[in-house]
């Protein structure tokens, strides 16, 4: 696994192999930043990563000028993993060892939200509203949820658009500015 572009673009991540994970794909991640590239300022942009595994979209946005990202996950061997890279690599990552759930609740707005749930999450279906009614985004803030094709989130408030690659789907959701 590498980064796509930006300043860390060709570095490898050096993962050990982590339990229920599953890495979006290079070619999704490169296509999913380079549509997100027309639509914010990366460089004004803090993103939350919920069940990031292993925290490759947050390396992704920092290495395209991200100020800040928060990694979200339950499993500590995730967490102990992006705390290391971002050590190894100085990048300006929280980690956060709980459940992305529990800390929508509490969590300070940024940006974007990029939500990688595993994709027989029994509450996914719940996770883009969870969201969207939290103070989790920023007035014109994005949701991008990453899931499989038997899910389909067109009649939700604040959904804008999905993009497949492969077998994964990004619906891409927007709060309303006020």
């Amino acid at each position: 696994m590498r980064i796509t572009g930006g300043t860390l673009s060709g570095r490898k991540l050096s993962v050990p192999k982590l339990p229920d994970v599953r890495p979006t794909t290079e070619r999704a991640r490169e296509s999913l930043l380079n549509w997100l590239s027309n639509r914010i300022d990366f460089s004004t942009c803090s993103i939350t990563e919920l069940f990031a595994g292993t925290g490759v979209v947050s390396f992704e946005m920092i290495s395209r000028g991200c100020p800040k990202a928060i990694c979200v996950d339950i499993q500590s061997v995730c967490c102990q993993t992006i705390s290391s890279i971002a050590q190894k690599w100085n990048l300006p990552v929280e980690v956060v060892c709980a459940d992305a759930f529990h800390f929508i609740e509490h969590a300070q707005p940024v940006g974007l939200v990029f939500a990688d749930p595993p994709y027989r999450l029994p509450l996914l279906h719940t996770l883009p509203q969870k969201i969207m009614s939290s103070a989790l985004l920023t007035n014109g803030g994005i949701l991008i949820l990453e899931h499989d094709q038997t899910y389909n989130f067109g009649d939700l408030i604040g959904y804008k658009e999905s993009r497949r690659y492969g077998e994964g789907v990004f619906s891409i959701f927007e709060v309303l500015s006020t």
